[in-house]
C-alpha cells in the first residue's frame, strides 16, 4: 500500500480547508486509490478541499471531503497539482495550466458553485517557479507569465484585468495589497517591492 502525505497550503475560512495530497518525499502518490481520500482524516464538520495526482494519466484533480465522502470537483493537468493555490476567502482556487507547451493559461475555480473560468493566457517558457499567489483581500493574485520569475503580473478577479508586468529576482513572491514580498538570495533576507493595487 502506497503511503500517502498530506501538506496543507492555505487555511481558507473557520469551515474551509484546503489541503495538497502529495505523497511521500514530495513525489506523487503511486496509484489512484491512495490519491482520492486521505488516510486517518481528522473528525471536523468542515469541508475538505485537496488536490490529488494521477500517476496512471498524469492529470491533476481538485477533490473534496465532507464526512467521509470524496467528491470530485475539477480534473485538469498536473500542472494543477504542482500549482493550485486556495484564496484566502476560500471562494476561489487558481492554478497554472498548460495544455499546449508552451502555451499556459491562469485557471479560476470556484468550488460553491464549479464554474471554472480561463482569465489569463501567456506564454511559459523554461523553468516556472511563480505558484498563483492570492493578495490577502482574495481579489488579486499574482502570475508569472514568463519563465522563470521574469516577468509578473497581478490579475484582479473582479475587474477581469492584469497589471503592467513587474520582476522580482525570486520564486513564489507573496503579493499583499500594496506590495510583493520576495526571498533575496543576495542579501539574505525578505524584501519587498512595491505595486500599485491593480484595482477595478
Amino acid at each position: 500500500m502506497t503511503s500517502v502525505s498530506h501538506r496543507l497550503i492555505g487555511l481558507a475560512t473557520a469551515s474551509t480547508v484546503m489541503m495538497l495530497l502529495s505523497g511521500c518525499g514530495g513525489s506523487p502518490p503511486a496509484d489512484a486509490a491512495s490519491a482520492t481520500e486521505p488516510e486517518n482524516p481528522a473528525s471536523t464538520s468542515a469541508t475538505l478541499y485537496y488536490v490529488a495526482y494521477d500517476e496512471d494519466d498524469s492529470s491533476g484533480r481538485l477533490l473534496s471531503w465532507n464526512g467521509g465522502e470524496v467528491t470530485e470537483l475539477v480534473a485538469g493537468t498536473v500542472s494543477m497539482y504542482n500549482s493550485a493555490h486556495p484564496s484566502p476567502t476560500g471562494e476561489y482556487v487558481s492554478w497554472i495550466e498548460s495544455p499546449r507547451y508552451p502555451d499556459a493559461e491562469l485557471v479560476i475555480h470556484r468550488p460553491s458553485d464549479g464554474t471554472r473560468e480561463v482569465r489569463a493566457e501567456f506564454t511559459m517558457g523554461g523553468e516556472h517557479c511563480v505558484t498563483p499567489r492570492w493578495t490577502p483581500d482574495g481579489v488579486q493574485v499574482v502570475v508569472g507569465v514568463e519563465n522563470t520569475w521574469d516577468p509578473l503580473v497581478l490579475y484582479n478577479v473582479e475587474s477581469d484585468s492584469t497589471s503592467e508586468r513587474f520582476s522580482v529576482p525570486s520564486c513564489n513572491p507573496i503579493p499583499t495589497e500594496t506590495g510583493v514580498y520576495y526571498w533575496d538570495h543576495d542579501a539574505g533576507d525578505i524584501a519587498t517591492s512595491s505595486r500599485e493595487p491593480n484595482r477595478p
